[in-house]
């Protein structure tokens, strides 16, 4: 596998509750809002969110809110408060 098609830890992190469609969306998002995968990773894993109780995101997802998680991306990226 060359560097190019090398699979990204926080694309495997995304992969056990997300599908690929999701995924495209989510990575390059936290990524450019985190600044790094690393710190997207970690955004997604460790940051309480006030919205759902300060549940992280990986809480929410493991709890069946991936859903929910995703829309409330969108609705920060829409111009919504966080």
């Amino acid at each position: 596998m060359s560097s190019s098609e090398a699979i990204d830890p926080l694309d495997i992190v995304f992969s056990k509750y997300f599908n690929q469609e999701e995924i495209g969306y989510l990575s390059p998002l936290l990524v450019e809002w985190a600044g790094s995968q690393q710190e997207a990773k970690k955004w997604f894993q460790e940051k309480p969110i006030p919205a759902f109780g300060n549940k992280t995101g990986l809480n929410m997802c493991k709890t069946n809110q991936a859903k929910c998680f995703i829309e409330y991306l969108q609705a920060i990226e829409l111009g919504g408060f966080a």
